[in-house]
């Protein structure tokens, strides 16, 4: 499904509060959208800015004309005061993107419901748990992530660390996903876990040994759960109490 974009901020002209049957009128009303279905999957307050509401909108192709090699929805988070909507607001004075705040927002309400059913198995746990845990997600080809590794003893001075490995790469960096959580997993030191992960988040690592088709499997499995959340980039760090508590 093409990209839809809105660039300019849209007068409704109505003296009551915007209502969702308007915005999608206003949508369907757009050139190339009338055949979609327009739906609003979420709509509230901005968190910290109570004069603007966000509304989550799905634009998604009828079934009969989905390309199902492609994805055939897309959403899109608008924002909304008075009688105006706008595709962004930044407050200037705190470097703050509102609409970066509510994609962060709805990203980590779903994060923390797949996180809290998340199986141990696909977290590797490192440092002290009583100190407070960051979660990390992860891809081990990712250059950001190996840098992020390279600090991962300051890290655990003041937290615990728990890894989701979540690669946005090819075959190799499913094959190094499935190889670390094996060989972590036999580990009896953090100092052990993290060689594993230095070995194979290291830019020259090499896949030495046959990794089942069941394991990558797995591992893209895994990977799919969190990208299809809306995760759009690695690292991702998030402390588990901001989770938990959602």
């Amino acid at each position: 499904m093409r990209k839809i974009l809105i660039f300019s901020v849209i007068f409704l002209g109505f003296l009551q509060a915007i209502s969702n049957e308007q915005i999608v009128n206003h949508f369907k009303s757009q050139e190339g959208l009338r055949d979609f279905n327009i739906t609003i999957k979420n709509r509230g307050k901005v968190p910290d800015y109570p004069d603007f509401e966000f509304a989550l909108i799905e634009i998604s192709q009828p079934y009969e004309k989905e390309n199902h090699n492609n994805h055939n929805s897309q959403k899109l988070n608008i924002l909304i005061k008075g009688d105006f909507i706008f595709p962004e607001a930044v407050d200037v004075k705190n470097n703050v993107s509102l609409r970066q705040k509510i994609d962060d927002e709805l990203l980590f309400d779903d994060l923390a419901k797949v996180y809290k059913n998340e199986t141990k198995n696909n977290i590797i746990s490192l440092g002290d748990n009583k100190k407070p845990a960051l979660i990390i997600l992860s891809d081990p080809e990712c250059p950001y992530c190996r840098q992020e590794l390279a600090n991962i003893e300051n890290r655990l001075k003041t937290n615990s660390v728990k890894i989701i490995l979540t690669s946005f790469r090819e075959l190799s960096a499913l094959e190094k996903s499935a190889l670390i959580y094996e060989e972590t997993a036999k580990a009896k030191t953090d100092k052990q876990k993290i060689d594993v992960l230095k070995k194979y988040y290291d830019e020259n690592a090499l896949i030495t040994q046959k990794v089942s088709e069941n394991k990558i499997k797995n591992m893209d499995e895994l990977r799919q759960k969190y990208l299809r959340l809306g995760l759009e980039s690695t690292p991702l760090i998030i402390e588990e109490e901001k989770l938990l508590n959602r």
